[in-house]
């Protein structure tokens, strides 16, 4: 997050040039190349083993909406609502993801896999993922 910060005040904080932009560039993409691989790392290690895969599906089910989703609903409510409109609702949006996140922070981590394992139960990875009558 650091190195993003720092490319995007590199392109905001100079007068423009090529070697602004350069640097700009370089430094946002390795914190952009940086962070993601850690934040997916993070998700698959901190699913039960069962559910590692699926984990690894959401996560990039869930990028993948973001990254184009967001940018499509982000013009729709500029143009509908006007910037102070998009500004409020993203606002709005920020306190379920504040929930979501502080449901995962250490402190509650052990309840969360606690009653993920509840529900999870004693299932084998075969029971999770395919139908009881398929055939391999």
């Amino acid at each position: 997050m650091v190195m993003m910060s720092l490319g995007v005040g590199l392109a905001f904080g100079f007068t423009a040039g090529v070697l602004v932009q350069l640097a700009s560039a370089t430094t946002l993409g390795l914190g952009y190349g940086l962070g993601y691989s850690i934040i997916q790392a993070q998700t698959v290690n901190d699913a039960p083993s069962p559910l590692r895969s699926a984990a690894l599906t959401w996560f990039v089910i869930a990028y993948f909406i973001g990254i184009f989703g967001f940018p499509m609903l982000g013009g729709w409510l500029i143009v509908l609502l006007a910037t102070s409109g998009f500004s409020s609702s993203f606002c709005l949006s920020l306190l379920p993801n504040w929930r979501l996140l502080s449901s995962v922070l250490p402190e509650n981590r052990k309840k969360s896999r606690r009653r993920l394992n509840d529900i999870v139960g004693g299932f084998h990875r075969d029971q999770l993922f395919h139908s009881p009558g398929s055939r391999r």
